[in-house]
């Protein structure tokens, strides 16, 4: 480690910290703080969200309206990651804002 890893590690952190504390904003997500990966696994309440019947039409109707990519979360299997979606944090502060501007008026 020197100064270039430890000047990235605290960015990641902040993005973490930001993505977490913005996506708790968004009503209809709930969302852990992660403690080791490079992304999050935001929860989609599909029961006030009705348009959609489940997290794989979720990420495909985001990505055809909005741009924003994200995976499904059932894709890891349907015990942990039936509803969710994950999200990276590795873009830069100014392109998180973007991303979670456009989900939250998505989900609207």
């Amino acid at each position: 480690p020197g100064p270039h890893t430890d000047d990235m590690v605290k960015k990641l952190k902040e993005r973490r910290d930001y993505s977490y504390k913005r996506l708790r904003q968004i009503e209809g997500i709930t969302c852990n703080n992660p403690q080791g990966a490079f992304y999050l696994f935001p929860k989609i309440d599909f029961s006030e969200f009705t348009k959609w019947k489940d997290d794989k039409e979720f990420v495909i109707d985001l990505v055809k309206k909005t741009g924003v990519c994200t995976v499904y979360g059932s894709g890891f299997g349907d015990e942990y990651g039936k509803g969710h979606v994950r999200l990276t944090f590795l873009p830069d502060l100014e392109m998180l804002e973007t991303v979670y501007n456009l989900l939250e008026d998505f989900l609207k």
